[in-house]
């Protein structure tokens, strides 16, 4: 490439183009001289000017070495094509002739394929109107141009280019435009940036609510935001070229209006001397407080400011940065909140959060803790701030931290409840986040409340307890009598299904009418001061039905002692009274059984005599003698009287029992005639037994007992007259048994019924006959007891009871008993009974002269050697002086002085081994003296014959012999 400029004039041609372009840029750019001095911009634009004169200097000299030196155009390879900065050839017709690497670089298209596309394919669109302009000028003017345009790369991507062209003839004189492209992105975007960061900047210090201005090194004011006017109250053109003090109108140097640092009151103000201070050394005071006493239009004013101050530079020259906060209301806050702070009885403590790497809250950081948290912790202040949670308090609860961490995290309030077990404290924690990254808890001790209302908790618990366990019926009325509160036992008593239905009703409308004078009086007398005192009534049910209650009332007082409300507790009375009636009936029965067992036990005693006395006379009188047939009758008459005895002890329940082997038939027709006079006229008694012997092991009196009983309620139910139907059969209970008797006896049985044409029992009365004191009669009818004796002796028996009824058709009560074999003894056949007679001796002792004669005599009858005595202590005597063998001692149970229980222990302890053999004509007699009637005790009853004694004696003497037990 050749030039038209010689080797010689290069250098000075070049530079006076540089300086022009200079001049012609100057011109052009007034923002650079807005930010940098005359001087500055001259030295700065100067300095890169002659760099880039040396540039077009080297290309120049290279261009025309190439016209040259075509030969040396491989020498000067790299130093073109791989140069930092893009070189194009372009023709007058903007054709790209030539380009180097770093130029197709720039355009993202192999170098190859340059030569002949158009330069301005590579100008953004929106950038080509400049282009051309800038080409135009280029041939036109003939002097160098340059331009800062965007270009776009083949793929689209666009970047900014600072374009500097000359143009030069070619070998044929063609001008040529030789085009260096620099790639100014990063200048123009640091530009784009920079002009935003200004316009920030600016609008920062507009806006900013705090005072800013900017001082010069004789401390005048060239500079004043808004925030500063606004405190001054004077424009920021007013404010121009005033020295600091006089802008506040500072009261220390009114006698020098210019302002600060002239009064002799400004020689140690820490404001003027950070100011000095500042200028000299060049180092920034930051937030310090400074209290300012100033004047404006006559008025006096004070603020407390916080001040910042930095040095800057300004066009060469030191200057000040002066920034001011008015903090007076802060201070104000602070100071109260110090106050309270100190004062105040909650604890408080400030925390700040600590993270781990990764950024998440791992403890906490005490910041400040008020005297009240001292005192609720024994921790102090210089001994927690500046330490972690986890350090001072290790056992922290994790809830309690976590709920600390959410309030830093998100903003929001959290509470939570704490308890200190080494303190015994609660308290309550209300915690907030007052900055970012903090978390403050206000703690209040709430022990005393929490006992309090743990202990309210256990109060109404335990009420509530009482409420519900109570068996009685408790109401809480307001001072009117007004229901407010009632206990579970209140719907049993009111018969009512909800709470609301006795909620606001009076305490009188359940009273009876006949009581509720009586009821209104009672309540009278509460506020006359007389309560606690058991009342009794007749109440009312919801539905009417009547109940005997007895009530005790008081005050409910509140905690100044007054009365609020009236507390009732009802107690239903009704079954107690029916008990109490019972009782009474009860212990009429028992006086008579009383008399009755009295009658006997000496009535017993004279028919002992009497039938043991006959029997004997009848064994030993002849068959024609003439007396036989009067003595005959006696006997008779003795065993009817014995009979009768019998009945009299199973009325009174007072026997001994004594299961035996007996037929139920002849049981049934021995108590038949006792039955039709016990019934009376009107009652009509069926009797229709099996024709075989239904043989079972019972007490016959029990079982009398259970037939008179079952005959009695039969009447009972016939008020009118009736039929009372016995029966007796034998049934097989298998497969098919009725309900009732599932856990009855099984297999063959013998069935007694009793049945009447009676009013007959509903469902629900017939499942409760068999319930002690259950009875349907009128008060003073019944006791209740007869069914469950009934059934307590038939199951002692080992046996089952049922019952069917029908209201209006009458009732059939079952009773079912194990079967038992014929035995030779019901049989009658007595011949075949072992014999009977003993040679042994037997001491009987008895107090009644009449029964020991007999007892003595009978025993003599079959052969035994009989010692004699009419008391224990006699019987001890001959004990002690008889040498032999003494082989039983029958005895007496009740005897003065020391009854027959007492003698056998006697004798136990002086011949051990000895038999003892009781008899007593009826069984209270034993259940005073052992544990239980007939528990253990080898005993016969009064009245007995001689053979039944006889036999008794023998089967304890020699239980292998068989002996058949007496009748």
């Amino acid at each position: 490439m050749g030039s038209g400029i010689g080797p010689s004039g290069d250098a000075a041609q070049l530079r006076r183009r540089a300086e022009a372009s200079n001049l012609v840029k100057l011109a052009h750019t007034p923002e650079m001289l807005a930010a940098l001095s005359p001087e500055e911009i001259g030295s700065l634009v100067h300095e890169l000017r002659v760099h880039q004169i040396e540039l077009e200097m080297q290309n120049e000299e290279l261009r025309r070495a190439q016209v040259e030196l075509d030969a040396s155009r491989e020498r000067y390879f790299e130093l073109y094509d791989l140069a930092p900065v893009g070189y194009c050839t372009v023709n007058q017709q903007g054709k790209i002739l030539d380009a180097n690497l770093a130029a197709a670089s720039l355009f993202g298209v192999p170098r190859g394929q340059l030569a002949g596309q158009r330069y301005s394919q590579f100008i953004f669109k929106d950038d080509r109107d400049c282009y051309y302009l800038h080409h135009k000028a280029l041939f036109e003017a003939g002097g160098p141009q340059s331009a800062d345009v965007r270009m776009a790369k083949k793929d689209g991507t666009m970047f900014w280019a600072r374009m500097e062209a000359t143009v030069t003839p070619d070998a044929h004189g063609e001008p040529l435009a030789h085009v260096v492209l620099t790639d100014i992105t990063r200048r123009r975007l640091a530009e784009v940036s920079l002009a935003a960061s200004r316009a920030e900047l600016q609008a920062v210090y507009d806006h900013a609510p705090m005072m800013m201005c900017v001082l010069d090194a004789e401390r005048q004011v060239l500079y004043a935001n808004p925030a500063f006017t606004r405190f001054t109250g004077v424009p920021e053109e007013d404010l121009k070229n005033e020295r600091a003090g006089g802008t506040f109108g500072c009261v220390n140097s009114a006698d020098d209006p210019r302002g600060c640092g002239y009064g002799e009151e400004c020689r140690d103000c820490g404001l003027r001397l950070a100011l000095e201070e500042t200028l000299r050394s060049g180092r920034a005071h930051i937030n310090f407080e400074h209290h300012a006493v100033y004047q404006r239009d006559g008025v006096r004013r004070e603020a407390e400011l916080l001040v910042s101050i930095a040095p800057v530079q300004l066009a060469g020259r030191s200057g000040l940065l002066l920034c001011l906060n008015d903090v007076s209301e802060r201070k104000r806050a602070e100071a109260q909140y110090q106050t309270l702070f100190r004062q105040m009885q909650s604890g408080f403590t400030l925390h700040e959060v600590l993270r781990d790497q990764e950024g998440r809250p791992v403890d906490f950081r005490f910041l400040a803790v008020n005297p009240a948290f001292e005192r609720m912790t024994g921790l102090r202040a210089e001994d927690l701030v500046g330490r972690t949670v986890r350090q001072v308090m290790p056992q922290v609860d994790p809830r309690e931290f976590q709920v600390c961490i959410d309030v830093a995290e998100t903003g929001d309030p959290g509470f939570f409840e704490s308890y200190d077990a080494r303190r015994r404290k609660y308290t309550e924690v209300v915690a907030f986040r007052p900055a970012p990254n903090q978390c403050a808890r206000l703690i209040t001790d709430i022990t005393d409340r929490k006992r309090a209302e743990a202990a309210l908790r256990e109060s109404e618990a335990l009420y509530r307890s009482i409420m519900n366990a109570s068996p009685d019926e408790i109401i809480i009325t307001d001072l009117e009598g007004r229901v407010v509160m009632v206990s579970p036992m209140a719907l049993t008593l009111s018969g009512c299904e909800r709470e609301e239905e006795l909620i606001g009703c009076l305490v009188t409308d359940f009273v009876a009418p006949e009581e509720r004078e009586r009821a209104a009086a009672m309540m009278a007398q509460m506020f006359q001061g007389v309560s606690g005192i058991p009342v009794q009534y007749r109440a009312l049910r919801r539905d009417g039905s009547p109940l005997d209650v007895e009530a005790k009332s008081d005050f409910i007082r509140d905690g100044q002692g007054n009365p609020s409300g009236l507390i009732f507790v009802v107690r239903d009375i009704t079954e107690r009274k029916a008990l109490e009636a019972q009782l009474r009936q009860s212990q009429k029965m028992e006086s008579i059984g009383r008399l009755a067992g009295g009658v006997a036990h000496d009535f017993n005693n004279l028919l002992t005599v009497i039938n043991g006395y006959s029997e004997m006379i009848l064994a030993e009188m002849s068959a024609t003698d003439p007396l036989r047939a009067t003595l005959t009758e006696i006997s008779k008459a003795g065993a009817r009287a014995a009979s009768l005895t019998r009945h009299l002890l199973a009325y009174s329940r007072k026997q001994v029992l004594q299961p035996r082997e007996l037929d139920l038939n002849r049981v049934v027709e021995s108590i038949r005639p006792m039955l039709e006079r016990l019934l009376g006229e009107e009652i009509e008694v069926r009797v229709e037994l099996n024709a075989q012997r239904a043989m079972v092991c019972a007490d016959p009196s029990q079982l009398e007992q259970v037939i008179m009983n079952l005959a009695v309620n039969a009447r009972d139910a016939m008020p009118g007259g009736g039929v009372v139907r016995i029966e007796t059969s034998l049934v097989d209970l298998g497969a098919g048994r009725p309900g009732a008797l599932e856990a009855g006896p099984k297999g063959r049985c013998v069935m007694l019924a009793v049945s009447d044409n009676g009013v007959g029992m509903h469902e629900a009365t017939r499942l409760r006959i068999f319930e002690p004191f259950f009875t349907t009669k009128e008060m003073g009818q019944g006791t209740g007891l007869g069914l469950s004796m009934v059934q307590g002796i038939v199951l002692q028996s080992g046996g089952s009871i049922d019952v069917q009824s029908e209201p209006g058709v009458g009732t059939t009560l079952r009773v079912w008993l194990p079967a038992l074999a014929e035995t030779s003894v019901e049989a009658g056949h007595r011949a075949n009974l072992p014999e009977v007679r003993g040679t042994e001796t037997v001491l009987v002792v008895e107090d009644q002269p009449e029964v020991l004669r007999y007892a003595v005599a009978a025993l003599h009858a079959y052969g035994y050697r009989v010692m004699e005595a009419h008391s224990a202590d006699e019987a001890l005597a001959v004990i002690a002086r008889e040498a032999g063998p003494i082989h039983l001692v029958l005895t007496d149970v009740v005897m003065p002085n020391m009854g027959g229980m007492r003698l056998a222990a006697r004798l136990e302890q002086i011949r051990p081994g000895i038999k003892v053999l009781f008899m007593s004509g009826y069984a209270e007699e034993i259940a005073g003296e052992a544990e239980g009637p007939g528990a253990g005790i080898l005993f016969i009853q009064k009245p007995f014959s001689p053979r039944d004694l006889a036999a008794k004696v023998r089967s304890l003497l020699h239980p292998d012999a068989g002996a058949a037990p007496p009748r």
